[in-house]
């Protein structure tokens, strides 16, 4: 078997608990009077407010338990019955064991299972019954149990929450009360004699004070040693909104809720125990808001000189009060601000002398603090000698002194290099200057970090400005240098043409292959050559468009066709998927430079992997899309890719200028279209380029 199926505690968390049926409950079981009907009473309560089905109350007589009531839930409601003192030991009502324990720890038990195991588990009554859930509370009256209330739930488990726990405590507790009421009822019988015969003495001495009491705004009462009202004087029956005579032999739990009687009744006490007077401070709602009587208690003798009587006279101090309440939060809320704010702060009268300053000031100029607790005055704030400019300073000071009225803002450098924003303002009672409040705020930071952020903003614009220049100076260097390129590499590719045509069939095999290295390498030349130009005129804005009717479809096999050798070389495959004619109005030339720039860099990328164009189109736009399987783009270099000398991959490895995809970008976006990128490393990339249709093109 598992772990005990049980808990014990001493208390329960705090939960929310039905109010109303809790007082309800705690007042049908204080009007009971006899042990008999309040054992009932108890017993049926306890089963209407827990969520059991079944329940006894078991007391104690002479140290031995007995069942004193037994009851059960059905569908006509709680039925309990008066059992006389029947022995808990083999009366089958309630798990011995389980009422043992409560009644020798004076702790709660609670079972949320039908499994029961550990101390419990042999007990007899659970081999005859098998509880879901089980609660087994001890009623304790000054700290000893004087009954037990056992409570079980033959169908749910769980069914003793937390909330219904609260509730079933406060009614234990308020069972307790009434049952130490039921024990004094026996008591006070005996004692009815003598005390009418008090209550008669006090009674002649009350019709003389009546007059006096009567007369005074105090509330003046006399309660007997049972706490009951013996006095009233008119206004306390006023306050509880009935007449005099209907008020007495009536208790404060007749007029005020339990836990406002119980505080009465305990004060009380205290006078009764220590026979002394007693001043109390005493809150209480009379039905317009609470209210707070300074009370007056003391006891009252007899001419035996024994205590027969307790008298209160209350005043109603709830407005002074309420005045000091907001007095003190006002200047608790002040005081807090004042020290926590993060400002040093300085408050002086007005002639100058030191009201108080916190705990921020302190630790911001620390010697001025100590002379200041010295002096007791303002002069002269800061110590000149602190300053940088003490001169400035201190005529600035003597310029306040001699204008209370006004108000100032100064910005005070330190010779230990700190900087302080010092405001300074009147401070004012019904619109007269009483004195003046300083305000100190430590900017260094602030000022250092706008010093540094200006001084960096300065720097990084000579920074830009230098950078620009330099590009604009290689942007120069470039086209200037492709122009000059341009002459000797025409005529150099000039050469190798004549000397390809002079060549016979008898030449050696070397001069032939030499001379296809060389035209390869001078067009490959002008390639370059041509880029370098192309990045001129798109920085200048002058990419120009020679439009005319272009069939993308065969633009594509043209270029592929002549990159036979090319592709040849490169190890991949390349396949071109028409799905039908797309013709526009576009610049041949730029397309096939667009083409021949995206299919370079899939053979070079490829890995020798197979290479696929597709050309297909929409309602009013041209696609064409090339996949490779290479080794792919990264996430945050695709956006690099297509910038001017952007590049994906490591010179080391792969060769290029970084402009092919630069101009390609260019190209497409001068004819309005659109080129993109999407790819995943080691997967390979996809490019799709997309261009507008003319209205008028099939």
């Amino acid at each position: 078997m598992g772990e005990p199926a049980y808990t014990v505690a001493s208390r329960t968390p705090a939960a929310p608990v039905a109010l109303i049926a809790v007082v309800k409950a705690s007042q049908a079981i204080s009007k009971e009077v006899t042990w008999d009907r309040l054992a009932c009473r108890l017993l049926e309560v306890g089963l209407e407010q827990s969520g059991a089905d079944r329940g006894c109350l078991i007391g104690v007589e002479r140290g031995e338990l007995v069942v004193a009531a037994d009851g059960r839930v059905d569908e006509q409601g709680v039925r309990t019955e008066l059992l006389p003192s029947l022995p808990l030991a083999g009366s089958g009502l309630a798990p011995t064991s389980v009422v043992q324990f409560v009644g020798r720890t004076r702790e709660r038990v609670l079972l949320d299972d039908a499994a029961v195991s550990g101390s419990f588990a042999d007990d007899e009554y659970f081999g005859a019954c098998r509880p879901r859930s089980l609660l087994c509370l001890p009623i304790l009256r000054q700290a000893e149990v004087c009954a037990v209330l056992y409570l079980e739930n033959e169908r749910v488990s769980g069914a003793f929450t937390d909330e219904r726990l609260t509730v079933l405590e406060l009614i234990a507790a308020q069972a307790a009360i009434a049952y130490d009421n039921v024990q004094l009822l026996a008591r006070l019988e005996q004692e009815n004699v003598e005390r009418r015969r008090a209550e008669a003495s006090l009674e002649d001495r009350c019709a003389r004070l009546q007059q006096i009491i009567d007369n005074t705004m105090a509330v003046i009462c006399m309660k007997d040693l049972e706490g009951r009202l013996l006095l009233v004087n008119r206004r306390y029956a006023e306050l509880m909104r009935v007449d005099v005579d209907s008020m007495r032999g009536k208790t404060d739990y007749d007029y005020f809720s339990r836990e406002q009687s119980d505080a009465f009744r305990a004060s009380d006490l205290r006078v009764l125990r220590e026979n002394r007077p007693l001043e109390v401070e005493e809150e209480f709602d009379l039905g317009d808001g609470p209210h707070t009587y300074l009370s007056l208690k003391f006891p009252v003798a007899d001419p035996a000189g024994r205590v027969c009587a307790i008298c209160l006279i209350s005043t109603d101090i709830t407005g002074r009060k309420r005045v000091e309440e907001r007095l003190r939060s006002s200047v608790s809320l002040l005081e807090a601000t004042f020290d926590s704010t993060a400002d040093g702060l300085l408050v002086v009268d007005r002639e100058g002398r030191l009201i108080q300053f916190n705990r921020k000031l302190a630790d911001m100029l620390p010697s001025c603090a100590e002379a200041l607790r010295r002096r007791g005055t303002e002069h002269p704030v800061l110590e000149a000698g602190q300053v940088r400019e003490p001169e400035a300073y201190l005529a600035r000071i003597r310029w306040l002194l001699a204008h209370p009225d006004a108000n100032s803002f100064d910005i005070i450098e330190m010779k230990d290099g700190r900087i302080f924003e010092r405001y300074s303002q009147p401070q004012r009672i019904d619109g007269q200057v009483v004195g003046r409040l300083w305000n100190f705020r430590d900017v260094t930071t602030r000022v250092r970090a706008e010093r540094e952020r200006d001084q960096a903003l300065l720097d990084e614009r000579r920074s830009r400005a230098a950078a620009e220049e330099a590009v604009r100076l290689r942007d120069e260097f470039l086209v200037v240098a492709s122009h000059e390129l341009r002459t000797p590499l025409t005529s150099l590719q000039l050469a190798i043409e004549r000397l390809s045509r002079q060549l016979d069939a008898t030449a050696p095999p070397l001069v032939k292959r030499a001379l296809e290295v060389c035209a390869r390498q001078s067009q490959r030349m002008g390639s370059l050559v041509e880029l370098l130009l192309d990045v001129g005129r798109v920085q200048a804005g002058r990419l120009e468009l020679n439009r005319g009717r272009v069939d993308l479809g065969a633009l594509v096999k043209g270029v592929t066709g002549r990159l036979a050798e090319d592709i040849a070389r490169s190890g991949c495959a390349v396949t071109v998927q028409v799905e039908e004619p797309v013709v526009g109005s576009w610049d041949g030339a730029r397309l096939e430079q667009i083409v021949i720039s995206l299919l370079a860099n899939a053979l070079k990328f490829g890995a020798g992997r197979p290479i696929e164009i597709r050309i297909g189109r929409t309602d009013d736009t041209a696609q064409l899309t090339l996949t490779d399987q290479g080794i792919g783009i990264s996430s945050e270099a695709q956006a690099r890719i297509f910038e001017r000398f952007g590049r994906a991959v490591s010179t080391r490895h792969y060769g290029g200028l970084g402009l092919g995809l630069f101009i390609a970008r260019a190209i497409v976006e001068a004819h309005g279209g659109r080129l993109r990128v999407a790819s995943t490393p080691g997967q390979g990339s996809t490019f799709t380029v997309e261009l507008p249709l003319a209205a008028d093109d099939p």
